[in-house]
Parts: structure tokens; C-alpha cells; sequence
């Protein structure tokens, strides 16, 4: 998962603060951990090795979304990559 220094928007522009935990943290933790459990988590970062045979077969890296790194997985998963 990604950390950063930072504080994300809600973070920085709610009266809360940094007593509202990342929203990373949710997605990172229970949300891949509950798509782990039914064997259907996917790719999302940027530290990975992905083979050239499944991006090519995609048509390339998903450009049409700012989650390009999970869309990308996703339409990899669903040629068999995965």
C-alpha cells in the first residue's frame, strides 16, 4: 500500500484533523482484505513487475481513469491475468 507523509484532503480540510484515519487505510486494510478472502484482490500501487504480454493484451494501461493502476488490474483479471 502507499503511505504518505501528507495528510489527504479530508485530513487537511476537516475540522478533525488527523483524528480521521487515511482513507488508505480502509481500502488497503479491510477492503483488500475482505477481496483477499474471496480471492479477488488486485493490483493497485506503484512498485510492481507486470509482464508485457498481459498489458499488451489489454490494449495497454488503463489511461481513461485516475485509478489507472486498479482499472488497469481489473481488465487484466478479466482476460485470465491474475
Amino acid at each position: 500500500p502507499h503511505h504518505f507523509y501528507a495528510p489527504d484532503p479530508f485530513q487537511r480540510n476537516l475540522e478533525s484533523g488527523m483524528h480521521v484515519p487515511p482513507e488508505g487505510n480502509m481500502f488497503y486494510g479491510l477492503v483488500q482484505d475482505g477481496n483477499d478472502f474471496w480471492d479477488a484482490t488486485f493490483f493497485c500501487g506503484s512498485c510492481a513487475v507486470i509482464r508485457r504480454e498481459a498489458v499488451t493484451g489489454i490494449g495497454g494501461f488503463a489511461t481513461e481513469t485516475v485509478t489507472e493502476d486498479a482499472h488497469t488490474a481489473l481488465k487484466m483479471q478479466r482476460k485470465g491475468w491474475g
